[in-house]
């Protein structure tokens, strides 16, 4: 019997069916009280009380399972309830189509859109494992395609939170799940056998389906689950003989019989899939003429000759010399982590060419970390000129330091100079710092650039007003008593957004439009740590923490430089507003969940940046991809991503700033922005103090993090996230308006 609902339920109005299937009933309603539309699942129970109370917990299971998690990719749950004895949930409405419509019988798809699709289904499914929910129903049917052709995973109806007692709500011996996507294991063991690997599985097939138009395995229930069971599948290139061979390989992996054999986790599987992207993207580069492919060999047997002649390893390998300005200071030298013997200070130390830390510290002087870079056959020296450490006194509110920082000594390293630091002055506040953490030193950012000189010809007056405005110029970078760092960014303009024709350019990034930032504002140069979250606010929610489900991953004795995760939207209003407070400061914002207002933009107190500010700031001046380049090579050195973060975050203020000393402007976690997102804000976006859309279902959150591809790193990348969703992948930082 189909489900039908009265017109008005509770706090949402039905509009209209959506579809309806064994499982229940799906309608799209508007939300009345935050004027949304939302899509309002009503489960189909069975007959038997008994029953009814095992389906009902197994429903409300799937809205706690789902509501964990926090992913563009992964359709959110907004609210869960019961309404005149009916049990709903509702979730984000996705305009769009199921993936199985794209899915046309001896039309296989795109190889390389098939991949990319697969590889988003991927990383979405790592952020469910990592939070211990198995899906179990992963299908074309289950995946809804966006209007901008990213698919978004429905139905958690099935998920399993692994280690959970809920297990025990599966029926014995019932068969949960669609046969021609189910695991082996998962057939003989039920739904307690299945694991992320079974996951894994399911994907392998859905990536079958898409290259091939076709299913691995074919016929009635039985039949099928017999081949399952016991049949290898014919490979892929039987029915696509066009089939890359890598890919068929990346395919069959996924759909091993033993689970053992198949990638151990999704992010194995995402970053073989974006291994294959990256393979594909760079062919055409590769593609040598003739010509080129001999002068290279030449270049190849000429090298093997010189390095024949060289007898000794100084063609393979650098060396430095590390002189301190005070020879007999008593002093560490750290490289790469480890302590140099103060007895080869000035000899010729061997290192591999590429990126290297080198630090100093020592009681009475100013701690000193930088990277050097290293190249082969060099033999450079690395001069570190000690500074004094200066003394240290609160700074009350409204009073002026009278004593500036001895500025950090200056260095000249291999293909580097650097200039002296600006000196800092103190936020007024009362927060003590955390006492005895761990830090990881990092060389102080280059200072912003200087306002314009006056202009010539100005009568007295207009001479001593500009004599009274350089004497209240604000601080170039300010302190506050947490240990917070903030750079002055100057107000300017810039071109928002991607360029027509960039080839990873997003819809959502046209058109590319100019944005004037009318005053300058100060940054924090780094994400907000998770010990200055804890300082604030006595809490420390991250995943990757000494007590987070992560916490095996990190490699450091401590966590405290790491960026503070899985907060959302609201957990960095509520954080904001609390500094706020502690430091003497008026609130930037009201909160009244879910509700939150700022009533005054020139406010004092600590905020999110807004989009427009984040994306100026991580520019930098620049209009290129990246706050540095066009091309992503040189990445590693200005950002923790997929390839080298090992999956997990890392101390803040590791890589290279920008030109305005920001930090991690690009990856490590993403961070919240205050705009509400819309993909065609651009279209009508204002030109100055853009700050987004009035109302809409997502948060706008930018930068990338340590699991994604350098493509979504750019600049002008920009995602959305529900802002009640917390994310091991998503932390923030904060701006203050400057007076």
């Amino acid at each position: 019997m189909a489900i039908v609902l009265p017109e008005s339920f509770g706090r949402y109005r039905i509009l209209e069916p959506l579809g309806e299937g064994g499982m229940g009933a799906v309608f799209l309603a508007k939300d009345t009280q935050l004027d949304r539309l939302v899509a309002l699942k009503v489960p189909k129970l069975e007959e038997s009380a008994t029953a009814d109370s095992v389906a009902l917990r197994r429903f409300f299971r799937e809205a706690r399972s789902a509501a964990t998690l926090s992913h563009p990719n992964i359709c959110p749950i907004y609210d869960i309830g019961e309404f005149s004895g009916t049990p709903y949930l509702t979730m984000a409405y996705i305009e769009g189509k199921p993936l199985s419509a794209l899915v046309e019988p001896g039309k296989p798809m795109d190889q390389r859109r098939a991949t990319e699709i697969v590889r988003m289904l991927a990383r979405a499914m790592e952020e469910a494992h990592g939070r211990g929910v198995i899906h179990r129903d992963l299908k074309p049917s289950n995946v809804m395609m966006t209007a901008r052709g990213e698919p978004v995973i429905m139905d958690f109806g099935l998920a399993l939170r692994e280690e959970s007692i809920e297990t025990n709500l599966t029926k014995s011996g019932a068969l949960l799940g669609t046969p021609a996507y189910m695991a082996p294991e998962q057939i003989e063991g039920g739904s307690r056998a299945a694991g992320s690997a079974s996951d894994i599985y399911s994907l392998g097939v859905i990536l079958y389906q898409l290259l091939t138009s076709r299913l691995p395995f074919q016929g009635s229930v039985m039949k099928m689950l017999g081949q399952i069971l016991y049949e290898s599948p014919d490979p892929p290139s039987k029915y696509r003989p066009d089939l890359d061979h890598d890919l068929e390989a990346i395919c069959l992996k996924a759909m091993a019989k033993q689970a053992e054999d198949r990638y151990r986790t999704m992010a194995d599987l995402a970053v073989a899939l974006e291994r294959k992207l990256d393979e594909n993207r760079g062919e055409k580069a590769r593609r040598w003429s003739l010509g080129s492919r001999l002068l290279a060999v030449a270049v190849v047997c000429a090298a093997v000759l010189l390095a024949a002649y060289v007898l000794n390893d100084s063609f393979f390998v650098g060396r430095v010399q590390i002189i301190l300005s005070e020879p007999d200071a008593a002093v560490e030298v750290l490289l790469d982590g480890t302590q140099v013997d103060r007895a080869r200070l000035g000899e010729p130390l061997r290192l591999q060419p590429g990126e290297h830390r080198l630090a100093v510290r020592g009681d009475g002087y100013q701690p000193w970390s930088q990277s050097i870079t290293v190249q082969r056959g060099s033999n450079s020296p690395v001069t570190v000129a000690l500074a004094a450490a200066p003394a240290q006194r609160a700074v009350g509110r409204g009073e002026e330091r009278n004593e500036k920082k001895a500025p950090l000594g200056q260095v000249s390293a291999p293909g580097r100079s650097l200039p002296p630091v600006a000196g800092q002055e103190k936020l007024a506040g009362s927060v003590q710092p955390p006492s005895a953490t761990s830090t990881t030193e990092r060389p102080p950012p280059p200072p912003a650039p200087s306002p314009p000189a006056p202009t010539k010809g100005t009568d007295s007056t207009a001479a001593r007003r500009d004599s009274q405005s350089r004497s209240i110029e604000p601080a170039k970078n300010i302190t506050n008593r947490i240990g917070m760092r903030f750079v002055l960014i100057p107000a300017g303009s810039f071109q928002m957004g991607s360029p027509e024709g960039e080839g990873e350019g997003e819809a959502d990034e046209h058109p590319r439009h100019e944005v004037r930032i009318s005053r300058p504002f100060y940054l924090s140069i780094h994400e907000v740590t998770q010990g200055q979250y804890l300082a604030v606010t006595g809490k420390n929610p991250s995943w990757f923490s000494a007590r987070g489900g992560g916490k095996e991953a990190v490699k450091t004795p401590s966590t405290d430089e790491h960026p503070v995760e899985t907060v959302s939207w609201f957990d960095a209003m509520r954080f904001s507003n609390m500094l706020s407070e502690k430091e003497g400061l008026a609130p930037f914002y009201t909160v009244a969940e879910p509700s939150v207002q700022v009533h005054d933009w020139a406010g004092p107190g600590y905020r999110l940046p807004t989009e427009a500010e984040w994306e100026y700031a991580c520019r930098a001046r620049s209009q290129m991809r990246y706050s540095f380049s066009d091309v992503a090579t040189e990445l590693s050195r200005y950002a923790w991503f997929s390839d080298f973060s090992g999956q997990v975050t890392h101390p803040v203020g590791q890589k290279l700033a920008n030109t305005w000393g920001l930090y991690d402007m690009h990856g490590n976690v993403w961070e919240w922005c205050w705009d509400w997102y819309s993909a065609d804000y651009y279209k009508h976006s204002t030109s100055v103090d853009a700050r987004g859309p009035e109302q809409a279902n997502f948060r706008v959150r930018r930068g990338g993090s340590f699991g994604d591809s350098p493509a979504d790193l750019r600049s002008a990348v920009r995602t959305r996230l529900g802002p009640m969703i917390r994310s091991r992948f998503v932390g923030f930082r904060l701006a203050r308006t400057c007076d």
